[in-house]
Order: structure tokens, then C-alpha cells, then sequence
């Protein structure tokens, strides 16, 4: 008896050893399995979540950059007296209409991670330009020598603004030089003596990565602080840089010469006659409609124009197109004056008068053929370039966006006024996510 129960307690301490060794490798087993095939599966999972999030994040980032660079192109202010009807958040809606994922971001996403605010907006407008600007730097580095042009000009907010333009060599896209003269963007001159603007105008050149010493000419208009002999912006970078001769810009050169060669007195005369009737026309009401109704004979010879142009004692452009202007739409002049007169317009019968004379049409008719507006000249280096993003910074710094930053303003000058160069928008968004931690990942 006792030997038989002997037997069955070695057969149940036998039985409990397999289940206790079976119970100790059950552990080591499930280990084995978390540290292989089960793991690598929820790091797979992890992975093309990430994946799938950072496709969406950029493809949403996306089409907001290309909205932000359609609104810059085509000059459209983003933003409006009330941030919800502005133009950008508008336009941003209707894409929405056609794209889920855009819709699902902007009704459903992470305020803090919608890439929709102004200050977001500044740092997208920045990013652009300086694609844009990069472009056209490398251009310039690859021809090695250049040509700076600077101007500046007050700015709506009674800012003074330097303009710098770069003129360098480059290759088509058959292989043949071309010469390109390539706006930089404009920086905010807080002092108009030559050794500030001097000192504006290295710095710039420095940020933009370009050796001063590559600099072989400068052109400026007259001004003392700029054409100065001593103290002349040209003279300061010439100290600097002995091979960057000034050029005095040629149409600025010209507009004088042109002022100094109209002393004659029947044609000084005659160009104060057409600049006061173009003011009687332009801020008169009843004048201007009397001389539209004439207008429709004769608006395909005068190219569409509707209104007199005025002349402009600095720009020289507007001389041929004032007197271009006048010449063509004589006859209506003529008619709508008669009207005028008629109507008991004391003014119009001594403008009548005036243009009827033999001496102020044979006046008009000569100044006009022999381009004493400066029509037909083939000038090399001007500073016309310069002048022309005085005329962008107008349409985009307006009263209504009067209280745009500097850097914005520029950016967007740059988007504006080579709306023809792409912008690389993958590019952006590298440089977007690299600038500091983001709520969401595009990388």
C-alpha cells in the first residue's frame, strides 16, 4: 500500500514539474514573440500612419502656398477688414469645394495646426519671394560680374524705400547671351545721405550672397546723394570697388536734355496748353463725359485710351505719351471744347483758342515727331527698371494695406513682378518645416 501510494506521489510531483517548467517558458515565449514578428508589425503600423499623415499635412500646405502665390501674382490683397471675408480664406473655400481633404482640414483640423493665419500667411509670402529670389541670385553668381541699380521712393505710409535692381549676362534657352535686368526687392531706407544708402545698398548685396568686388558699373539718377562726386553713393562704392563706374541714367540725362531743348518759347507754350487742358479734362466731370462722347471715333487710333494723359516734369515716358495722347484725339478736343462753349464754358472758349493757333499745332505736331518724349532711343543701362518697381510698390503697399510690414511688401513685390517665374512649392514646404517644431509633421 504505502509503495503504491509512493508511486502515484512520484507521478504527481513528475506531472507538476512539466506544468511548472511549461508555466516558466511561457514568459520567455511570449517575449520572443513581442521582440519579433509582433513588434515589427506595430512599428510597421506606426510608420505608415506617420506616412499617411505627413502626405496629407503636405498636400494641404500645398495648395494653401499656391493659393498665397495666385493672390501675390495677380496682386490680390489676402486679407480684409474682417479676417473671415477676406480674399485668401475665400478662395481657399471654393478649393475646398472640389478637394476632401483640404474641406476635412479646414472644418475639422487642429486650430493651432491650420496654416491659415496672418502671421503664417507673413511666413508663406516670405518663403515664395526668396524662391524666386534664390532663382534669380544664382543666375547672377553664375555670370560672375553685374551691374547694381538702385533708386528709392516713398511708399504710402511715407516710408523711404530702396529699390535695387541687378543687370547681369545669361543664357537662353538656345544657348545665346542675353542681358537681364532682374528687380531684388526693396529695403527700407531710414536715412537719405549717401553713406546710409551706401551702407544699405553693401548690406544688401551681402544678404543676397554677392561679392561687392563682382560689381563693374552703378547706375543712379542725379541725385546729390547718389551722383554726389565725394559723398555720392557712387562715390563711396567706387572707394570701395575702383572698377564700378556710375553711369548716370541716361533717360533721367535725357528728360533734362529734353526740358533744357524745349527753352524755346512756342513750345513751352504749347506743353503748358495741353497739360492744362488734360487737368480741365481729368477733374471735371461734365468735361470729362463731353469729351467721351466724342472719344468712341477715334479710341482705336489713341489705343484704347479714354482720357487725356498729363505730363510729368521727372518722367520722361509720359512726355510722348501725353503729346501721342493729345495729337491723336485732336479733332475730339477740337469738338468737345466747341460743346463746352457753347454751354457757356468760359475756360473752354480760351482753351479753343489756344490749340487752334498755327504756332501750337505746328508746336505739337513737331515736338511730337521728333520724340521729344524720348521715344526711339535705344538706352543701355537706366535706371528704368528700378522706376517700374516703384510702380508695383504702389499697386500692392496701397491705402488700404498702408500698414504692411516691409518684409511682406517686398516678398510680395517679388511674387508680383515675376509672376512668370514658378515657384517651387516642395521646396517651401522643406524650408516651412525646418524652421522651427510644427504641430504636425511634413517630413
Amino acid at each position: 500500500m504505502a509503495s503504491s501510494t509512493s508511486k502515484t506521489t512520484d507521478k504527481y510531483f513528475k506531472i507538476s514539474s512539466v506544468k511548472d517548467d511549461t508555466n516558466e517558458l511561457a514568459p520567455q515565449q511570449e517575449e520572443k514573440k513581442i521582440h519579433g514578428g509582433t513588434t515589427a508589425s506595430v512599428v510597421s503600423l506606426l510608420s505608415s500612419s506617420h506616412s499617411k499623415d505627413v502626405v496629407t499635412n503636405c498636400h494641404v500646405l500645398q495648395i494653401i502656398i499656391e493659393v498665397i502665390i495666385l493672390c501675390g501674382r495677380q496682386n490680390i490683397s489676402l486679407r480684409g477688414h474682417v479676417e473671415d471675408r477676406g480674399n485668401f480664406l475665400a478662395i481657399l473655400g471654393e478649393v475646398a469645394k472640389c478637394d476632401e481633404t483640404l474641406a476635412n482640414h479646414l472644418a475639422l483640423g487642429d486650430i493651432r495646426a491650420r496654416y491659415t493665419s496672418p502671421k503664417i500667411q507673413n511666413e508663406l509670402i516670405e518663403l515664395g519671394g526668396n524662391e524666386i529670389l534664390s532663382s534669380i541670385v544664382e543666375s547672377c553668381k553664375a555670370a560672375k560680374y553685374f551691374v547694381i541699380i538702385a533708386d528709392e521712393c516713398s511708399d504710402v505710409s511715407i516710408h523711404e524705400q530702396l529699390s535695387l535692381c541687378l543687370r547681369f549676362l545669361d543664357k537662353d534657352l538656345n544657348r545665346q547671351l542675353v542681358i537681364r535686368e532682374e528687380f531684388v526687392g526693396f529695403r527700407h531706407a531710414e536715412s537719405l545721405k549717401g553713406e546710409a544708402i551706401c551702407e544699405l545698398l553693401l548690406q544688401f548685396l551681402d544678404d543676397l550672397g554677392l561679392d561687392v568686388q563682382n560689381v563693374r558699373a552703378q547706375c543712379y539718377d542725379g541725385a546729390a546723394n547718389m551722383a554726389g562726386k565725394f559723398k555720392g553713393v557712387q562715390a563711396r562704392i567706387r572707394e570701395i570697388v575702383p572698377d564700378a563706374n556710375y553711369v548716370h541714367c541716361k533717360a533721367h540725362a535725357l528728360n533734362l536734355a529734353l526740358i533744357n531743348s524745349s527753352s524755346n518759347m512756342c513750345v513751352r507754350n504749347m506743353m503748358a496748353t495741353v497739360q492744362a487742358i488734360a487737368f480741365a479734362f481729368d477733374y471735371s466731370a461734365k468735361r470729362l463725359l463731353s469729351f467721351a462722347n466724342e472719344n468712341e471715333e477715334v479710341q482705336s487710333q489713341m489705343q484704347k485710351r479714354t482720357k487725356l494723359r498729363t505730363l510729368c516734369e521727372t518722367r520722361w515716358s509720359s512726355r510722348t505719351d501725353a503729346l501721342f495722347t493729345f495729337l491723336t484725339s485732336f479733332p475730339v478736343i477740337v469738338s468737345a471744347l466747341e460743346d463746352l462753349k457753347e454751354d457757356h464754358d468760359d475756360k473752354a472758349g480760351q482753351y479753343l483758342n489756344a490749340i487752334l493757333s498755327f504756332e501750337f499745332i505746328i508746336s505739337l505736331v513737331v515736338a511730337q515727331h521728333q520724340g521729344l518724349g524720348g521715344q526711339g532711343f535705344v538706352l543701355p543701362v537706366t535706371s528704368a527698371s528700378s522706376e517700374r518697381s516703384f510702380s508695383a510698390m504702389r499697386r500692392i503697399n496701397t491705402y488700404l494695406r498702408s500698414t504692411m510690414g516691409d518684409v511682406r511688401m517686398s516678398s510680395l513685390a517679388l511674387i508680383h513682378v515675376h509672376r512668370d517665374m514658378s515657384v517651387n512649392t516642395l521646396r517651401v514646404i522643406e524650408q516651412f518645416a525646418a524652421r522651427k517644431t510644427r504641430h504636425v509633421d511634413f517630413m
